[in-house]
């Protein structure tokens, strides 16, 4: 097998972890090696079916036998619907202070919202008050699932990071992560974001440019201005900090209920600090890279 049918391979087997299925087109935009034609593709992928490495149905593949197409179809569609209404939320939370940017991720953003997914987002946050913008978006949410009933399906605020901020793992499951996000609001500060995790492009170089072309530009209301003109002094981090402790406090009260190990601590503070926030449970990483180290060839 040579390295383009390789690489091919490996691209397919990644999104075979979610039951994701290929085009031909998706396989080349996807795929790590950037200077190769559509023909040469075409070509490698007509063998690795031809040798059984490759299964086919319509015009998708997969390293498995796929039953049904009409799947992913659905997801795809249920993808561009919740999109659609997460643009009007963004909206909204953008009057929020302090939240400087706003991408839609998780399995919405890549087209593969399966029945019962929730819309994650990624909410960039000013340095200083991530603590404070978490809180306010958290009682938010509250208000309206709790007292409007509305859907917890287009609410869930996972991830949280200062404008600033750098991941220091470089894999394939954060380079995707960050590719694949949507800009709903603000989109130059969520491009100078991408800008300083240039290293993506060694996963993905061919990868299309997912902002929208109706991004909401950033245009700060006077009330959010004002709000933010009265907490930028000793009052507004004597609030970050106070929210803190009590968030902390919490978690020392989860982790001895719990009995969390100490590895499990650890992660814990890994993702909830001054600079990042999101669930503990988003070690998925993790599980996802030891499942695709398993495929590899």
């Amino acid at each position: 097998m040579n390295d383009i049918a390789k690489e091919i391979v490996l691209t397919v087997l990644y999104f075979d972890i979610f039951n994701y299925p290929l085009t031909e087109a998706e396989i080349m935009e996807r795929l790590k090696i950037q200077d190769i034609t559509s023909v040469e593709i075409n070509n490698e992928i007509e063998k690795l079916v031809h040798d059984k490495i490759f299964y086919q149905k319509n015009n998708f593949f997969s390293v498995r036998e796929m039953n049904g197409i009409e799947d992913r179809k659905i997801r795809n569609i249920r993808a561009e619907k919740y999109i659609y209404i997460s643009k009007k939320m963004a909206k909204f939370l953008g009057r929020f202070p302090y939240v400087r940017a706003i991408a839609i991720s998780g399995s919405t953003s890549k087209g593969n919202a399966y029945k019962g997914a929730d819309v994650d987002y990624i909410i960039l946050t000013e340095k200083g008050r991530i603590w404070l913008v978490r809180a306010v978006l958290i009682l938010y949410r509250l208000f309206i699932t709790r007292f409007l009933k509305k859907s917890e399906k287009f609410s869930c605020f996972n991830h949280f990071i200062t404008s600033e901020y750098t991941f220091s793992d470089k894999n394939i499951y954060v380079a995707y992560e960050i590719v694949a996000s949507i800009p709903v609001y603000n989109e130059n500060v969520i491009e100078n974001f991408i800008e300083r995790h240039k290293w993506i492009n060694e996963y993905f170089p061919n990868y299309p440019n997912k902002m929208l072309n109706e991004v909401i530009i950033n245009k700060s209301g006077k009330l959010k201005r004002f709000l933010e003109f009265l907490l930028n002094n000793f009052f507004g981090n004597l609030i970050e900090l106070t929210i803190r402790k009590l968030t902390r406090y919490r978690q020392k009260r989860t982790i001895k209920k719990l009995s969390l190990s100490s590895e499990e601590i650890k992660k814990m503070s890994k993702v909830t600090n001054d600079r990042i926030m999101y669930r503990a449970r988003k070690n998925d990483q993790l599980k996802i890279l030891e499942i695709y180290q398993k495929k590899d060839l």
